[in-house]
C-alpha cells in the first residue's frame, strides 16, 4: 500500500547495499530506475540470465512489472528499468 515513491527508494536502498549504484528518476512513462554499476562483473556478457534476475528483482521489490530499456552489458551508461504508471 506504499506509494511508489517509497517502494522505488526502498528497492534503491536494497541495490545500493548491495553495490549497484543506483538512483531512479521520473519518466514520461511513469518512472525509471537506474543501476549505473554491474555487480556481477562482465558475466552478463556470457550470462544474460544475470539481466533476467535483475528485471525479475527489481519488479519485485517495487511491486510493479519492469521493462528493460538498457543494459550495460550491451555499452548503455546504465542499466534502465522502466515502471509504468
Amino acid at each position: 500500500g506504499d506509494s511508489m515513491s517509497k517502494r522505488l527508494n526502498r528497492a534503491i536502498a536494497f541495490l545500493n547495499e548491495r553495490g549497484y549504484v543506483a538512483h531512479w528518476e521520473k519518466s514520461e512513462a511513469g518512472y525509471t530506475l537506474h543501476t549505473n554499476n554491474c555487480p556481477y562483473a562482465g558475466l552478463p556478457n556470457e550470462h544474460p540470465e544475470l539481466c533476467g534476475m535483475d528485471s525479475a528483482l527489481i519488479s519485485r521489490l517495487v511491486g510493479r512489472p519492469v521493462e528493460c530499456a538498457g543494459r550495460l552489458a550491451e555499452g548503455a551508461s546504465s542499466c534502465a528499468y522502466v515502471i509504468r504508471e
